[in-house]
Protein backbone atom coordinates (compact mmCIF):
# COMPACT_ATOMS: atom_id res chain seq x y z
CA UNK A 1 0.00 0.00 0.00
CA UNK A 2 1.50 3.35 -1.05
CA UNK A 3 1.39 6.17 1.52
CA UNK A 4 0.26 9.65 0.57
CA UNK A 5 3.90 10.71 0.41
CA UNK A 6 4.57 8.11 -2.28
CA UNK A 7 2.17 9.92 -4.59
CA UNK A 8 3.91 11.81 -7.36
CA UNK A 9 1.06 14.33 -7.52
CA UNK A 10 1.32 15.02 -3.78
CA UNK A 11 5.08 15.46 -4.04
CA UNK A 12 4.68 17.78 -7.03
CA UNK A 13 2.28 19.94 -5.01
CA UNK A 14 4.63 19.93 -2.01
CA UNK A 15 7.51 20.93 -4.26
CA UNK A 16 5.55 24.00 -5.36
CA UNK A 17 4.75 24.75 -1.71
CA UNK A 18 8.45 24.44 -0.82
CA UNK A 19 9.36 26.85 -3.60
CA UNK A 20 6.74 29.34 -2.43
CA UNK A 21 7.98 29.05 1.18
CA UNK A 22 11.56 29.54 0.00
CA UNK A 23 10.52 32.67 -1.91
CA UNK A 24 8.66 34.01 1.14
CA UNK A 25 11.60 33.12 3.38
CA UNK A 26 13.93 35.31 1.27
CA UNK A 27 11.74 38.00 -0.24
CA UNK A 28 9.74 39.00 2.86
CA UNK A 29 12.81 39.61 5.09
CA UNK A 30 14.40 41.64 2.27
CA UNK A 31 11.26 43.75 1.96
CA UNK A 32 11.20 44.25 5.74
CA UNK A 33 14.84 45.27 5.79
CA UNK A 34 14.35 47.70 2.89
CA UNK A 35 11.27 49.31 4.44
CA UNK A 36 13.03 49.39 7.81
CA UNK A 37 16.05 51.16 6.33
CA UNK A 38 13.89 53.63 4.44
CA UNK A 39 11.88 54.51 7.57
CA UNK A 40 15.00 54.94 9.69
CA UNK A 41 16.74 57.06 7.05
CA UNK A 42 13.69 59.28 6.74
CA UNK A 43 13.49 59.70 10.53
CA UNK A 44 17.19 60.65 10.81
CA UNK A 45 16.82 63.18 7.98
CA UNK A 46 13.94 64.86 9.80
CA UNK A 47 16.12 65.68 12.88
CA UNK A 48 13.15 64.65 15.00
CA UNK A 49 14.30 62.68 18.05
CA UNK A 50 10.85 61.16 18.61
CA UNK A 51 10.69 60.04 14.99
CA UNK A 52 14.18 58.54 15.25
CA UNK A 53 13.19 56.76 18.45
CA UNK A 54 10.02 55.33 16.85
CA UNK A 55 11.94 54.31 13.73
CA UNK A 56 14.51 52.59 15.93
CA UNK A 57 11.77 50.61 17.72
CA UNK A 58 10.12 49.72 14.42
CA UNK A 59 13.48 48.62 13.04
CA UNK A 60 13.96 46.23 15.95
CA UNK A 61 10.47 44.76 15.48
CA UNK A 62 10.90 44.35 11.72
CA UNK A 63 14.34 42.84 12.22
CA UNK A 64 12.88 40.28 14.61
CA UNK A 65 10.02 39.58 12.19
CA UNK A 66 12.46 39.10 9.31
CA UNK A 67 14.58 36.74 11.40
CA UNK A 68 11.50 34.76 12.48
CA UNK A 69 10.20 34.44 8.93
CA UNK A 70 13.62 33.32 7.74
CA UNK A 71 14.15 30.83 10.57
CA UNK A 72 10.64 29.34 11.08
CA UNK A 73 10.86 26.73 8.29
CA UNK A 74 14.26 25.64 9.63
CA UNK A 75 12.94 25.42 13.20
CA UNK A 76 9.90 23.39 12.06
CA UNK A 77 12.21 20.96 10.27
CA UNK A 78 14.40 20.54 13.39
CA UNK A 79 11.36 19.89 15.60
CA UNK A 80 9.98 17.39 13.08
CA UNK A 81 13.28 15.51 13.01
CA UNK A 82 13.25 15.24 16.80
CA UNK A 83 9.74 13.74 16.74
CA UNK A 84 9.50 10.04 15.81
CA UNK A 85 5.85 10.50 14.83
CA UNK A 86 6.65 12.79 11.91
CA UNK A 87 8.40 10.28 9.64
CA UNK A 88 5.84 10.62 6.84
CA UNK A 89 6.03 14.41 7.02
CA UNK A 90 9.79 14.37 6.72
CA UNK A 91 9.60 11.82 3.90
CA UNK A 92 7.24 14.12 2.02
CA UNK A 93 9.48 17.13 2.49
CA UNK A 94 12.66 15.21 1.62
CA UNK A 95 11.20 13.67 -1.54
CA UNK A 96 9.49 16.82 -2.80
CA UNK A 97 12.17 17.48 -5.38
CA UNK A 98 12.81 16.61 -9.01
CA UNK A 99 14.48 13.25 -8.31
CA UNK A 100 11.94 12.26 -5.66
CA UNK A 101 9.01 13.07 -7.91
CA UNK A 102 10.57 11.09 -10.76
CA UNK A 103 11.05 8.08 -8.46
CA UNK A 104 7.46 8.41 -7.27
CA UNK A 105 6.10 8.43 -10.82
CA UNK A 106 8.20 5.38 -11.62
CA UNK A 107 7.01 3.44 -8.54
CA UNK A 108 3.43 4.58 -9.01
CA UNK A 109 3.33 3.56 -12.67
CA UNK A 110 5.10 0.26 -12.07
CA UNK A 111 2.68 -0.68 -9.28
CA UNK A 112 -0.37 0.30 -11.37
CA UNK A 113 0.78 -1.72 -14.38
CA UNK A 114 1.52 -4.76 -12.20
CA UNK A 115 -2.06 -4.58 -10.91
CA UNK A 116 -3.68 -4.21 -14.34
CA UNK A 117 -6.20 -6.79 -15.54
CA UNK A 118 -7.67 -7.69 -18.90
CA UNK A 119 -10.61 -5.37 -18.07
CA UNK A 120 -8.49 -2.25 -18.69
CA UNK A 121 -10.22 0.55 -20.61
CA UNK A 122 -8.71 3.18 -22.90
CA UNK A 123 -9.20 5.92 -20.30
CA UNK A 124 -7.17 3.91 -17.77
CA UNK A 125 -4.57 3.12 -20.42
CA UNK A 126 -4.24 6.80 -21.41
CA UNK A 127 -3.94 7.90 -17.77
CA UNK A 128 -1.05 5.49 -17.21
CA UNK A 129 0.51 6.55 -20.50
CA UNK A 130 0.38 10.17 -19.34
CA UNK A 131 2.09 9.23 -16.05
CA UNK A 132 4.78 7.25 -17.87
CA UNK A 133 5.59 10.25 -20.05
CA UNK A 134 6.31 12.24 -16.87
CA UNK A 135 9.20 9.92 -16.00
CA UNK A 136 12.44 11.71 -16.91
CA UNK A 137 14.74 8.70 -17.10
CA UNK A 138 14.39 7.54 -20.76
CA UNK A 139 15.48 3.95 -20.03
CA UNK A 140 12.91 3.49 -17.25
CA UNK A 141 10.27 5.32 -19.27
CA UNK A 142 10.72 2.94 -22.23
CA UNK A 143 10.66 -0.10 -19.93
CA UNK A 144 7.31 0.96 -18.48
CA UNK A 145 5.94 1.78 -21.93
CA UNK A 146 6.77 -1.74 -23.11
CA UNK A 147 5.02 -3.22 -20.07
CA UNK A 148 1.92 -1.08 -20.68
CA UNK A 149 1.70 -1.63 -24.43
CA UNK A 150 0.76 -5.30 -24.07
CA UNK A 151 -2.50 -4.09 -22.51
CA UNK A 152 -3.33 -1.71 -25.37
CA UNK A 153 -5.27 -4.28 -27.41
CA UNK A 154 -7.19 -5.30 -24.26
CA UNK A 155 -8.25 -1.68 -23.78
CA UNK A 156 -9.38 -1.37 -27.40
CA UNK A 157 -11.37 -4.62 -27.19
CA UNK A 158 -13.06 -3.61 -23.93
CA UNK A 159 -14.02 -0.23 -25.37
CA UNK A 160 -15.38 -1.95 -28.46
CA UNK A 161 -17.47 -4.36 -26.39
CA UNK A 162 -18.81 -1.47 -24.32
CA UNK A 163 -19.77 0.34 -27.51
CA UNK A 164 -21.81 -2.67 -28.64
CA UNK A 165 -24.23 -2.16 -25.74
CA UNK A 166 -25.89 0.67 -27.64
CA UNK A 167 -24.42 0.21 -31.12
CA UNK A 168 -24.62 -3.51 -31.87
CA UNK A 169 -23.99 -3.34 -35.61
CA UNK A 170 -22.18 -5.73 -37.91
CA UNK A 171 -19.53 -3.08 -38.60
CA UNK A 172 -18.81 -2.53 -34.90
CA UNK A 173 -18.74 -6.27 -34.19
CA UNK A 174 -16.22 -6.73 -37.02
CA UNK A 175 -13.97 -4.06 -35.49
CA UNK A 176 -13.95 -5.93 -32.19
CA UNK A 177 -13.36 -9.24 -33.95
CA UNK A 178 -10.37 -7.79 -35.81
CA UNK A 179 -8.83 -6.71 -32.49
CA UNK A 180 -9.48 -10.12 -30.90
CA UNK A 181 -7.77 -11.76 -33.86
CA UNK A 182 -4.62 -9.78 -33.03
CA UNK A 183 -4.25 -11.78 -29.80
CA UNK A 184 -2.15 -14.92 -29.96
CA UNK A 185 -3.93 -18.25 -29.57
CA UNK A 186 -1.92 -18.84 -26.39
CA UNK A 187 -3.41 -15.74 -24.75
CA UNK A 188 -6.06 -17.03 -22.28
CA UNK A 189 -8.04 -13.79 -22.70
CA UNK A 190 -8.67 -14.49 -26.37
CA UNK A 191 -11.42 -17.02 -25.64
CA UNK A 192 -12.88 -14.81 -22.89
CA UNK A 193 -13.19 -11.87 -25.27
CA UNK A 194 -14.53 -14.11 -28.05
CA UNK A 195 -17.26 -15.47 -25.77
CA UNK A 196 -18.29 -11.94 -24.85
CA UNK A 197 -18.43 -10.92 -28.50
CA UNK A 198 -20.45 -14.01 -29.38
CA UNK A 199 -23.22 -12.80 -27.09
CA UNK A 200 -23.58 -9.75 -29.30
CA UNK A 201 -23.15 -11.71 -32.53
CA UNK A 202 -26.12 -13.85 -31.55
CA UNK A 203 -28.29 -10.76 -31.71
CA UNK A 204 -28.27 -9.69 -28.07
CA UNK A 205 -28.19 -5.95 -27.63
CA UNK A 206 -26.22 -6.18 -24.41
CA UNK A 207 -24.35 -8.85 -22.48
CA UNK A 208 -26.54 -10.86 -20.15
CA UNK A 209 -26.35 -11.57 -16.43
CA UNK A 210 -25.52 -15.16 -15.55
CA UNK A 211 -28.70 -17.00 -14.58
CA UNK A 212 -26.82 -19.21 -12.15
CA UNK A 213 -28.56 -22.42 -13.25
CA UNK A 214 -27.08 -25.71 -14.39
CA UNK A 215 -27.07 -26.54 -18.08
CA UNK A 216 -29.75 -28.95 -19.25
CA UNK A 217 -33.51 -29.42 -19.55
CA UNK A 218 -36.07 -28.02 -17.10
CA UNK A 219 -39.71 -29.04 -17.20
CA UNK A 220 -42.58 -26.55 -17.12
CA UNK A 221 -46.33 -26.47 -17.65
CA UNK A 222 -48.61 -23.88 -19.16
CA UNK A 223 -52.29 -24.31 -19.88
CA UNK A 224 -52.79 -27.75 -21.38
CA UNK A 225 -49.18 -28.26 -22.41
CA UNK A 226 -46.08 -29.54 -20.70
CA UNK A 227 -42.81 -28.21 -22.08
CA UNK A 228 -39.08 -28.44 -21.57
CA UNK A 229 -36.57 -25.58 -21.63
CA UNK A 230 -32.96 -26.27 -22.55
CA UNK A 231 -30.29 -23.97 -21.10
CA UNK A 232 -26.70 -23.97 -22.42
CA UNK A 233 -23.69 -23.86 -20.08
CA UNK A 234 -23.31 -20.47 -18.38
CA UNK A 235 -26.78 -19.39 -19.49
CA UNK A 236 -27.47 -15.67 -19.19
CA UNK A 237 -30.27 -13.21 -19.58
CA UNK A 238 -30.69 -11.54 -23.00
CA UNK A 239 -30.21 -14.83 -24.82
CA UNK A 240 -32.04 -15.64 -28.07
CA UNK A 241 -34.80 -18.25 -27.98
CA UNK A 242 -36.01 -20.92 -30.37
CA UNK A 243 -39.39 -22.62 -30.02
CA UNK A 244 -39.15 -26.08 -31.59
CA UNK A 245 -42.30 -28.01 -32.51
CA UNK A 246 -42.18 -31.79 -32.76
CA UNK A 247 -43.93 -33.93 -35.34
CA UNK A 248 -46.40 -36.80 -35.06
CA UNK A 249 -44.11 -39.02 -32.98
CA UNK A 250 -43.20 -36.89 -29.97
CA UNK A 251 -42.09 -39.89 -27.93
CA UNK A 252 -39.12 -40.18 -30.30
CA UNK A 253 -38.53 -36.53 -31.11
CA UNK A 254 -39.17 -34.85 -27.80
CA UNK A 255 -35.92 -34.03 -26.01
CA UNK A 256 -33.82 -36.94 -27.26
CA UNK A 257 -33.71 -35.97 -30.92
CA UNK A 258 -33.34 -32.20 -30.50
CA UNK A 259 -29.86 -30.74 -30.83
CA UNK A 260 -30.34 -27.03 -31.54
CA UNK A 261 -29.29 -26.01 -28.02
CA UNK A 262 -26.06 -28.02 -28.00
CA UNK A 263 -25.19 -27.05 -31.59
CA UNK A 264 -25.78 -23.37 -30.91
CA UNK A 265 -23.54 -23.41 -27.84
CA UNK A 266 -20.72 -25.16 -29.70
CA UNK A 267 -21.09 -22.71 -32.60
CA UNK A 268 -20.69 -19.72 -30.28
CA UNK A 269 -24.32 -18.56 -30.39
CA UNK A 270 -25.74 -19.92 -27.10
CA UNK A 271 -29.52 -19.87 -26.96
CA UNK A 272 -32.53 -21.12 -25.01
CA UNK A 273 -34.57 -23.89 -26.64
CA UNK A 274 -38.25 -24.39 -25.75
CA UNK A 275 -39.87 -27.74 -26.59
CA UNK A 276 -43.60 -28.10 -25.94
CA UNK A 277 -45.17 -31.56 -25.75
CA UNK A 278 -48.42 -32.08 -27.66
CA UNK A 279 -49.38 -35.29 -25.87
CA UNK A 280 -49.20 -39.03 -26.52
CA UNK A 281 -52.18 -38.89 -28.93
CA UNK A 282 -50.63 -36.02 -30.91
CA UNK A 283 -51.36 -36.14 -34.64
CA UNK A 284 -54.47 -38.26 -34.26
CA UNK A 285 -57.95 -37.08 -35.17
CA UNK A 286 -58.70 -36.32 -31.52
CA UNK A 287 -55.54 -34.19 -31.22
CA UNK A 288 -54.42 -32.67 -34.56
CA UNK A 289 -52.03 -30.45 -32.62
CA UNK A 290 -50.24 -27.53 -34.22
CA UNK A 291 -51.69 -28.23 -37.65
CA UNK A 292 -55.19 -27.06 -36.79
CA UNK A 293 -54.06 -23.95 -34.93
CA UNK A 294 -55.95 -24.60 -31.69
CA UNK A 295 -52.77 -24.86 -29.60
CA UNK A 296 -50.99 -21.89 -31.16
CA UNK A 297 -51.99 -19.39 -28.42
CA UNK A 298 -50.69 -21.87 -25.83
CA UNK A 299 -47.33 -21.94 -27.60
CA UNK A 300 -47.06 -18.16 -27.52
CA UNK A 301 -47.97 -18.17 -23.83
CA UNK A 302 -45.16 -20.65 -23.14
CA UNK A 303 -42.62 -18.41 -24.90
CA UNK A 304 -43.87 -15.41 -22.93
CA UNK A 305 -43.65 -17.35 -19.67
CA UNK A 306 -40.04 -18.36 -20.34
CA UNK A 307 -39.00 -14.88 -21.51
CA UNK A 308 -40.61 -13.20 -18.51
CA UNK A 309 -38.88 -15.56 -16.12
CA UNK A 310 -35.43 -15.58 -17.71
CA UNK A 311 -35.32 -12.18 -19.49
CA UNK A 312 -34.66 -13.47 -22.98
CA UNK A 313 -33.77 -11.28 -25.96
CA UNK A 314 -37.23 -10.48 -27.26
CA UNK A 315 -35.83 -9.19 -30.54
CA UNK A 316 -34.48 -12.68 -31.23
CA UNK A 317 -37.38 -15.09 -30.70
CA UNK A 318 -37.32 -17.85 -33.32
CA UNK A 319 -39.38 -20.88 -34.29
CA UNK A 320 -38.84 -24.17 -36.08
CA UNK A 321 -40.46 -27.54 -36.36
CA UNK A 322 -40.46 -30.94 -38.04
CA UNK A 323 -43.27 -32.46 -40.11
CA UNK A 324 -46.50 -31.45 -38.35
CA UNK A 325 -44.26 -29.06 -36.38
CA UNK A 326 -43.32 -27.45 -39.71
CA UNK A 327 -47.01 -26.85 -40.37
CA UNK A 328 -47.21 -25.26 -36.94
CA UNK A 329 -44.18 -23.10 -37.77
CA UNK A 330 -45.77 -21.71 -40.95
CA UNK A 331 -49.04 -21.07 -39.08
CA UNK A 332 -47.47 -19.54 -35.93
CA UNK A 333 -45.70 -16.90 -37.99
CA UNK A 334 -48.89 -16.31 -39.95
CA UNK A 335 -50.88 -15.84 -36.74
CA UNK A 336 -48.29 -13.69 -34.93
CA UNK A 337 -46.59 -11.35 -37.44
CA UNK A 338 -43.64 -9.28 -36.19
CA UNK A 339 -43.16 -11.66 -33.25
CA UNK A 340 -40.49 -13.98 -34.63
CA UNK A 341 -36.98 -13.16 -35.80
CA UNK A 342 -36.50 -16.31 -37.92
CA UNK A 343 -38.33 -19.51 -38.87
CA UNK A 344 -37.16 -23.01 -39.85
CA UNK A 345 -39.95 -25.27 -41.17
CA UNK A 346 -38.60 -28.77 -41.83
CA UNK A 347 -40.15 -31.47 -43.99
CA UNK A 348 -43.65 -30.12 -44.49
CA UNK A 349 -45.67 -27.22 -45.85
CA UNK A 350 -48.47 -24.97 -44.68
CA UNK A 351 -52.15 -25.27 -45.19
CA UNK A 352 -55.10 -23.49 -43.66
CA UNK A 353 -54.58 -19.91 -42.51
CA UNK A 354 -51.16 -19.36 -44.12
CA UNK A 355 -50.30 -15.66 -44.60
CA UNK A 356 -47.05 -14.99 -46.50
CA UNK A 357 -47.08 -11.26 -45.65
CA UNK A 358 -46.63 -12.15 -41.97
CA UNK A 359 -43.05 -13.20 -42.84
CA UNK A 360 -42.09 -9.58 -43.62
CA UNK A 361 -38.55 -8.76 -42.45
CA UNK A 362 -37.88 -12.31 -41.21
CA UNK A 363 -35.21 -14.86 -41.99
CA UNK A 364 -36.50 -18.21 -43.24
CA UNK A 365 -34.63 -21.43 -43.83
CA UNK A 366 -36.90 -24.19 -45.15
CA UNK A 367 -35.33 -27.64 -45.22
CA UNK A 368 -36.32 -31.11 -46.38
CA UNK A 369 -34.76 -34.43 -47.22
CA UNK A 370 -34.68 -36.21 -50.57
CA UNK A 371 -34.46 -39.98 -50.54
CA UNK A 372 -36.57 -41.13 -53.46
CA UNK A 373 -36.70 -44.90 -53.78
CA UNK A 374 -34.89 -45.62 -50.50
CA UNK A 375 -36.73 -45.62 -47.17
CA UNK A 376 -39.59 -43.23 -46.64
CA UNK A 377 -40.47 -40.90 -49.48
CA UNK A 378 -42.47 -38.28 -47.55
CA UNK A 379 -40.12 -35.34 -48.08
CA UNK A 380 -40.31 -35.77 -51.85
CA UNK A 381 -44.07 -35.87 -51.57
CA UNK A 382 -44.02 -32.54 -49.68
CA UNK A 383 -41.48 -31.00 -52.04
CA UNK A 384 -43.92 -29.25 -54.35
CA UNK A 385 -45.96 -27.51 -51.66
CA UNK A 386 -42.82 -26.53 -49.69
CA UNK A 387 -41.45 -24.88 -52.80
CA UNK A 388 -44.77 -23.09 -53.19
CA UNK A 389 -44.57 -21.80 -49.58
CA UNK A 390 -41.00 -20.63 -50.10
CA UNK A 391 -41.93 -18.76 -53.26
CA UNK A 392 -44.88 -17.15 -51.47
CA UNK A 393 -42.80 -15.67 -48.61
CA UNK A 394 -39.81 -14.57 -50.73
CA UNK A 395 -41.29 -11.16 -51.65
CA UNK A 396 -41.71 -10.31 -47.96
CA UNK A 397 -39.00 -12.08 -45.95
CA UNK A 398 -35.59 -10.54 -45.31
CA UNK A 399 -33.73 -13.72 -46.31
CA UNK A 400 -35.10 -17.03 -47.58
CA UNK A 401 -33.12 -20.25 -47.94
CA UNK A 402 -34.47 -23.56 -49.16
CA UNK A 403 -32.29 -26.64 -48.77
CA UNK A 404 -33.01 -30.10 -50.18
CA UNK A 405 -30.70 -32.54 -48.43
CA UNK A 406 -29.86 -35.62 -50.55
CA UNK A 407 -29.91 -39.16 -49.16
CA UNK A 408 -32.00 -38.00 -46.22
CA UNK A 409 -35.27 -39.51 -45.09
CA UNK A 410 -38.18 -37.64 -43.57
CA UNK A 411 -37.11 -38.71 -40.10
CA UNK A 412 -33.44 -37.80 -40.63
CA UNK A 413 -33.98 -34.28 -41.96
CA UNK A 414 -34.43 -32.53 -38.62
CA UNK A 415 -31.50 -34.33 -37.03
CA UNK A 416 -29.13 -33.24 -39.82
CA UNK A 417 -30.39 -29.66 -39.78
CA UNK A 418 -30.07 -29.24 -36.03
CA UNK A 419 -26.49 -30.51 -36.03
CA UNK A 420 -25.43 -28.00 -38.70
CA UNK A 421 -23.56 -25.04 -37.10
CA UNK A 422 -24.38 -22.87 -40.10
CA UNK A 423 -28.07 -23.34 -39.36
CA UNK A 424 -27.89 -21.98 -35.81
CA UNK A 425 -25.67 -19.10 -36.90
CA UNK A 426 -28.23 -18.24 -39.57
CA UNK A 427 -31.20 -18.41 -37.21
CA UNK A 428 -29.78 -16.43 -34.29
CA UNK A 429 -27.61 -13.83 -36.07
CA UNK A 430 -28.88 -10.53 -37.49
Amino acid sequence: MLSICDSADVLSTLRIVKIIIQIIKIIVPIILIITMAMSYTKAVASNDNDAVKKAHQSMIKKGIAAAVIFLVPTLVGIIAKLSANNYDYMKCIANANSDGIDRAYTDQVSTSIDNLSSNITSSEYNRLLSDINKIKNPTIRNQELNKLNRYMVYAVINDGLANLVNNNTEENRKKVQDEINKLSDSDPQKKVFQDKLNQYSSGSKKPGVNLGIASGYYKGHNGSLDYYVYFPPEATTNMPVILWLHGDNPRIEWIKNNHVGETAYKAGVPAIMIEPYGGADFGQRSNPGWAEGGLLPNLKNIVEEVCNKYSCDRSNINIGGHSRGAIGTWLMVSKYPNYFHAAAPVSCCAYGDFKPKSFSGMKVWAWRGSNKGVGDDNDNIYGSCMQSNVNAVKPYAKVVKYTIQPNTTHGEATDKLQRDPEFVKFIFSD
